[in-house]
């Protein structure tokens, strides 16, 4: 049996992962075995395996974690018990989504004397001087992607970078971006913490995204924010999307081609897929602009009457407002009853009394 702590993975280029181990001398490894990173890591205590995923069968050796020197490793394992080693092991190397090579980390935090944070490049280039009063938060729209604000003005030309661009073993005091919620937690602890609003900031910037769209609210979820603006057909306004779809019976239902527009730049008709001129089941999740809907209604269809639904939606908060009106009120529209709102898991769902018509709309399947 090999001794103890002479193990040691090293990820390779072309996505695959090398099983070393030490030479007598303690200095030059060799190459026991090499995997696809697309693996799976079976564990059972401090005992583990690798499973391709193509393979049914679990044939490969039985690897134990005491025997593994984490120091080694390469890119290396900060861990100081299994579950840590387990869950690096995961993220570092056998993972379709690993930490970028060492050459494409380009950045590093250094907290300064006056209590500043300061983002650098590699060669010491200074990229920014914040303060310590600034916020991190993630970017709701880019997984990857963390920024650093001011707090009094949101989202107004804030720093911008993906949390695996730092290289967190350089920084002072050093930090564990093995994910983006360790990354926060570290510069939330040990950088950007002091509540000194009079420290002086001085920004210089290059090659990061500028944010054009300037807004103050950010929902994960779809949020009703009822008849706020007014909306009629008529109405032009950037960033809303409007979708009318035509109610006729209790059992189905049809895009209204004729008002489904896209008036992001305030005018023009909606491109329509021939697939949307037809019915829609009653009842059956659909999706539209990102959301899933479904819908609901007890009305009595007699004599060609028909509800037209209305659903406008802000592109930039997610947020939704609902209107609908009868086929004999034309122009009469009535927004829905706001104390009939439930939330749903990632949404709601809303009431028209007056109609018997109930719409659910959440940002997953259901």
């Amino acid at each position: 049996m090999i001794a103890n702590q002479n193990r040691y993975f090293e990820k390779r280029e072309g996505n695959t992962v090398a099983l070393m181990t030490q030479g007598e001398d303690g200095e030059l490894g060799y190459e026991i075995c090499s995997f696809a990173s697309k693996q799976s890591v079976k564990r059972s205590g401090d005992d583990f395996e690798l499973k391709s995923d193509q393979s049914r069968d679990w044939s490969t050796q039985f690897l134990n974690y005491n025997n593994f020197n984490l120091n080694s490793c390469n890119p290396p394992i900060i861990a100081e018990s299994a579950n840590e080693f387990f869950a690096q092991l995961s993220k570092k190397f056998f993972s379709i989504s690993f930490p970028p090579p060492a050459e494409k980390r380009i950045i590093k935090f250094l907290k300064a004397k006056n209590g500043n944070v300061l983002l650098m490049k590699m060669d010491n280039t200074l990229i920014a001087s914040l303060s310590s009063s600034q916020s991190v938060v993630k970017d709701l729209n880019r997984p990857d992607m963390v920024m650093i604000q001011s707090e009094t003005a949101y989202n107004i030309n804030p720093l911008v970078f993906n949390y695996q661009e730092v290289w967190g073993e350089l920084c002072q005091p050093a930090i564990d971006n093995s994910s983006m919620d360790n990354l926060i937690n570290a510069l939330s602890q040990d950088y950007f913490f002091d509540k000194d609003l009079s420290a002086v900031q001085q920004v210089s910037v290059n090659n990061f995204p500028k944010e054009n769209l300037k807004f103050f609210k950010v929902y994960d979820s779809p949020q009703y924010r009822g008849n706020v603006y007014g909306f009629t057909s008529a109405v032009r306004i950037p960033f809303i999307v409007q979708s009318v779809l035509n109610i006729s019976s209790t059992s189905s239902f049809s895009a209204w081609s004729i008002n489904h527009f896209d008036n992001q730049t305030g005018e023009n008709t909606m491109t329509q897929d021939l697939g949307e001129n037809r019915l829609f089941q009653m009842a059956d999740t659909f999706q539209l602009n990102g959301m899933y809907i479904k819908i609901f209604t007890k009305f009595n269809y007699y004599g060609g009457k028909y509800h037209l639904l209305r659903i406008y939606q802000d592109v930039r908060t997610n947020e939704v407002y609902l209107m609908v009106n009868s086929s004999d009120a034309t122009g009469t529209y009535v927004p829905f009853d706001f104390s009939s709102i439930t939330a749903k898991d990632g949404g709601f769902e809303i009431y028209c009394y007056a109609f018997g018509l109930k719409v659910e709309i959440r940002n997953k399947f259901f």
